[in-house]
This record gives C-alpha cells, sequence and structure tokens, in this order.
C-alpha cells in the first residue's frame, strides 16, 4: 500500500488525515500525562508523546485544547475542575480511542 493511498483511507474513514490523526492522538496522550502527573515538567511530557520541539508543542497543545499545557495541568488540578475541559478531553479522546468508532463508509 502507498504512502498516498494509506492518506487516502485515513481521510475517508477518519475525515482526517494521517497527520490530524497522529497530532490528536499525541495531544490526548499528553492531557492524559498532565492530569495524572500534576509534577511532570511540560518539557518532560512534550517528549513523552513525540515531538521534538516544545515550542510547536505548545503552540499544537493550545490550539486544539484551547489552554496551554502548564495551564491545562493547573486548570485539571483545581479543585472544581470546569464540567467544560472535561467534555473537551472526552470530545477529542472520543473518536479515535473509542473501540466502538464507526467508520465512514
Amino acid at each position: 500500500i502507498s504512502p498516498t493511498h494509506l492518506s487516502y483511507l485515513f481521510k475517508a474513514y477518519l475525515g482526517m488525515s494521517f497527520k490530524q490523526v497522529l497530532l490528536r492522538l499525541r495531544i490526548v496522550k499528553a492531557m492524559e500525562i498532565l492530569s495524572d502527573n500534576p509534577n511532570r515538567h511540560v518539557t518532560q511530557v512534550c517528549d513523552d508523546v513525540g515531538f521534538c520541539d516544545l515550542s510547536f508543542f505548545v503552540r499544537k497543545f493550545k490550539a486544539t485544547v484551547g489552554l496551554s499545557p502548564g495551564a491545562y495541568r493547573d486548570q485539571f488540578h483545581n479543585s472544581e475542575t470546569s464540567p467544560e475541559l472535561l467534555a473537551l478531553v472526552d470530545d477529542l479522546s472520543h473518536p479515535l480511542l473509542d473501540s466502538s468508532t464507526q467508520f465512514r463508509q
């Protein structure tokens, strides 16, 4: 299978390119790490999820989540985590990580 055809299949079945899927999975994983490990430094999380450029990671995280990674971690560990933030976590992870995903035909 060629890379072009594989990209076509990603777009056809998931509605996103391979790069978009990979970016989304990395951001979701970063959100999990930041939620589970409040003392983990953002630089370490950046490395953990496969980004080699911290500023690119922060920019993409903020564009996807609406908060910087540090602000996300702080808000998530606030005693009153907003329902909107919890809904965002669920929305971002649902279609790609849920085993019941219904692919587009």
